[in-house]
C-alpha cells in the first residue's frame, strides 16, 4: 500500500456501501459474503482488520458483471454460468 494512503474501519465499511443494492450481502462466484456481523478493528493509523463475516455458499456458481447502462442509469447485470466447475472441482 502506498505509505500516504490509509485503510480506516469507516473507509473500509463505506466501501461495502459502493455501487451496492444490498451492503451487508456481497455476491460472488459460488455464494455471498454476509456483513451483518462484521466487525472493522484499526490495527494502527493505517490498517484495519475485518471479521464476523461469514461466506454462504450456493448451489450453483456463476459470475455477475455489469454489461451496460439502461436509460435509467441503473446497472444491467448479466450472468454467466460456468457449468463444468463441478468437473474441475473434482479433479482438484
Amino acid at each position: 500500500m502506498n505509505p500516504a494512503e490509509r485503510c480506516t474501519p469507516l473507509s473500509v465499511a463505506a466501501h461495502t456501501l459502493y455501487e451496492k443494492s444490498r451492503p451487508d450481502i456481497l455476491p460472488g462466484p459460488g455464494g455471498a459474503l454476509h456483513l451483518a456481523g462484521a466487525h472493522y478493528e484499526a490495527l494502527d493509523d493505517r490498517r484495519t482488520r475485518i471479521s464476523g463475516g461469514v461466506f454462504v455458499p450456493t448451489n450453483k456458481y456463476s459470475v455477475v458483471t455489469m454489461l451496460q447502462m439502461n436509460p435509467t442509469s441503473v446497472p444491467v447485470q448479466q450472468e454467466y454460468k460456468v457449468a463444468a466447475y463441478k468437473d474441475l472441482a473434482a479433479t482438484a
